[in-house]
């Protein structure tokens, strides 16, 4: 039922496959333009560091928690605090 606020159209759940991203990259005229990934409608967006494979799976990963954990000496993500010990 379109008209309910529960309904999520399936295009927003369906994803793409590598080969209709690629295509849809390949309509930007600057081929050289920053790829960034968001996951709220674009109110903030991050780099995307690498490109893993999880099994069948292509994810596309940000590790700027990662590395400024390991920075920061705590070992957890950036932002968080160590639990007591």
């Amino acid at each position: 039922m379109p008209d309910s606020p529960q309904f999520v159209p399936e295009w927003v759940t369906r994803g793409k496959s590598i080969r209709q991203l690629i295509s849809e990259l390949q309509t930007f005229e600057d081929q050289d333009s920053e790829v960034r990934i968001s996951l709220d409608s674009g109110v903030t967006h991050h780099t995307i560091s690498l490109v893993g494979r999880y099994g069948s799976i292509c994810v596309l990963l940000n590790a700027e928690a990662a590395y400024a954990a390991k920075a920061s000496g705590t070992g957890e993500p950036a932002g968080k605090t160590p639990p007591a010990k």
